[in-house]
């Protein structure tokens, strides 16, 4: 799933964060790549990012990397420079591909990242102003340099990828680079979530892995994990989850509420040591394997022979169109039942939660597209169609229509509800007076 923090400064952040695998090894050195479509148009796109890079510090400079000047018109010393957004593998993934060594889920962890980030940079846009009023465009392009790391603070198995998107997005209307605005990235999170546990979910089981749901308290599906991988291996390492979960259980013991997603990225933050420790990869992974009983070894490499067995082309595993078209139909059944209105993106994040690891987004967004989806498109969105419209159910808008309907024909087809005349009222205010006479007078049904 992704997380995200804003970066004001970044000074020392590629060096002692992103270039780092979460701990440090003088001979050893994480390198990027940068992606997007912002990265396309500056002309860095496929680029490697070491230390000092000089793109990653242009931008952060809010410079231009040809060197032409300022990026942006961006001026404020205090800025955000960069948005990191994290996205992590599920620890059954992060447990086969790092300390079991089956680096097919390497490559099958960042195809899946990269498809998220392709979904949430349709969602990128800027803000502009039109007399009083604001308004966001959408640009639908990035600029972000990805890094993957396989190990936690805590020095556990955990494959992820860091995307330091920078704060600045291509508009073609003005056709001028411009400051990224984050509200509709930041409503789609859950949407990119799911996109990319679907895609990891598919991988994993073309690469012969049996995957199974995983629920919060309520019931509801949050994710998938690897069959075969207990919950008492995942738990056990994830010492970092732990912290965090103990800073929320304090959080509420003193509070008496639950933290908002925020307060709990600051949580993390607060219980992130600042220094990386000193140790060599070989070391970490020595390290992970002696916590493992001569039994779970052998179990986890059994599960990986048997994954390595059974692997399948992925394209041999698509699903029926049919899948997709009852997933969604299900997601909207569901979601409607509660909701009048719903973006695009929220319909699709629901279908893909309830069904991960089983359905093909593009032909998911084609069943979404058909008429016979029994959903309406209420407005057009020329840069995003799809995902930032908002939709209705066409059986709510059937029984909408009925609605104004019958209030239109039962106007004046009733009895006034009392009298007024002679009768005394005490007010105490002119509103009130307005509603009450005017609800007793009224000869309309409703």
């Amino acid at each position: 799933m992704f997380t995200c923090k804003k970066i004001r400064n970044g000074s020392t952040y590629l060096s002692t964060h992103l270039s780092a695998n979460d701990y440090y090894c003088e001979q050893e050195q994480a390198t990027g790549v940068w992606v997007g479509k912002g990265a396309e148009r500056l002309g860095i796109a496929g680029q490697t990012i070491e230390n000092e890079d000089v793109p990653f510090e242009t931008l952060r400079l809010n410079l231009h990397p040809d060197g032409s000047g300022p990026l942006t018109p961006r001026k404020a010393e205090n800025s955000i420079r960069f948005f990191d957004f994290q996205c992590s593998a599920q620890k059954s993934v992060s447990l086969m591909a790092v300390m079991m060594e089956d680096r097919r889920l390497y490559d099958a962890h960042d195809r899946a990242t990269r498809k998220a980030l392709a979904e949430l940079e349709r969602f990128a846009a800027i803000q502009s102003r039109q007399g009083h009023y604001k308004h966001r465009h959408t640009t639908g392009n990035l600029c972000a340099a990805a890094f993957r790391h396989d190990a936690s603070r805590e020095l556990d198995p955990q494959l992820h990828t860091h995307f330091v998107i920078a704060n600045a997005t291509w508009d073609a209307a003005s056709q001028r680079w411009l400051a990224l605005e984050t509200h509709d990235i930041f409503k789609a999170i859950r949407y990119s979530g799911k996109v990319y546990q679907n895609e990891l979910a598919w991988e994993c089981r073309s690469l012969g892995y049996a995957i199974e749901q995983t629920r919060n308290d309520k019931g509801g599906v949050q994710g998938f994990e690897i069959k075969g991988v207990s919950e008492e291996l995942r738990v056990r390492y994830s010492k970092r989850r732990a912290e965090v979960e103990a800073a929320i259980d304090k959080f509420v013991s003193e509070r008496g509420r639950k933290p908002n997603p925020a307060e709990i990225s600051q949580m993390a933050s607060e219980t992130r040591s600042a220094k990386l420790r000193e140790i060599s990869t070989p070391e970490v992974r020595q390290a992970q394997r002696s916590q493992l009983s001569s039994q779970e070894l052998s179990d986890l490499e059994s599960l990986k022979q048997e994954a390595l067995n059974r692997a399948v082309d992925r394209s041999d595993s698509l699903e029926p169109m049919g899948s997709n078209w009852r997933a969604l139909m299900q997601a909207r059944d569901h979601l409607y039942e509660r909701h009048s209105v719903l973006k695009g993106h929220e319909i699709l994040a629901e279908a893909l939660n309830q069904n991960l690891g089983a359905l093909d987004l593009e032909r998911l967004k084609l069943c979404m597209a058909s008429d016979q989806s029994g959903i309406t498109r209420l407005a057009e969105n020329a840069q995003n169609p799809l995902l930032s419209c908002q939709w209705a159910s066409q059986r709510g808008l059937e029984l909408e229509r009925w609605s104004i309907q019958f209030v239109n024909q039962t106007q004046r087809s009733c009895h006034s509800l009392g009298t007024t005349q002679g009768v005394e009222f005490d007010f105490n205010s002119q509103e009130q007076r307005t509603v009450i006479l005017e609800t007793l007078q009224t000869t309309d049904r409703v």
